[in-house]
């Protein structure tokens, strides 16, 4: 089951677009569970919203194929993925792989050049759609690799990838309109630990906590 929650200010309900959309994915909920004596919340979130009567679920109709087929909107014919369990033998030659769990991700977009998923992710198009903000560029090139496939497709380029400490300094700006998609990407820089640490110990010190301890 599917529920998108609109979050906007009347104004924005009024011209039709909504600000922030929260995508609630429940895996194994049936629709007939959805009623005022079992889930009155939900019951009223669907009433008060859009309700598809007449939707299922993909074949096979497991937890991975699905959850590709909505993250890609395509068929598990289309994205690749047909099932919790798979042979790839060019992720594991000895055994099947569970095809959601991390470790079989990241190896299958390594042995894939990052196309273990065949059709791109709703959020590889919000990249392609708005601005993507880094903590530094060098950083995001070597390490960060969700960015390495729109980078490697052509969806962003790497003067795309805007450092965030440039618009903190007004150097650079931020969101053009509050209808823009952003896109930050964290891989953590040492100046940033360092800059943290020396707030958290002025306020320490202001505040007469912890103990300081001489190495």
């Amino acid at each position: 089951m599917v529920v998108f929650c609109v979050l906007a200010a009347p104004c924005a309900w009024a011209a039709g677009k909504a600000r922030h959309v929260i995508v609630i994915v429940w895996d194994g909920m049936r629709p007939e569970f959805v009623t005022e004596e079992l889930s009155p919340t939900l019951c009223g979130l669907a009433r008060s919203g859009v309700t598809f009567r007449n939707h299922h679920s993909q074949f096979p109709s497991t937890t991975q194929v699905n959850g590709a087929a909505l993250a890609t909107g395509s068929y598990p014919g289309h994205s690749g993925l047909v099932g919790n369990v798979e042979f790839r033998p060019q992720i594991d030659a000895q055994k099947p792989v569970e095809t959601g769990v991390l470790a079989t991700v990241r190896k299958g977009d390594e042995v894939t050049g990052g196309h273990y998923l065949l059709r791109p992710t709703m959020a590889e198009t919000v990249r392609r759609a708005g601005r993507v903000f880094v903590d530094t560029r060098d950083s995001a090139l070597a390490e960060a690799g969700d960015l390495a496939g729109p980078l490697r497709d052509g969806l962003i380029a790497q003067t795309d990838l805007i450092e965030i400490g440039l618009v903190a300094s007004g150097r650079h700006p931020g969101r053009a309109s509050t209808d823009e998609v952003t896109f930050f990407k964290s891989c953590g820089v040492a100046v940033q630990d360092v800059s943290a640490g020396g707030a958290v110990l002025r306020r320490a010190r202001e505040f007469g906590l912890g103990t300081e301890i001489n190495l």
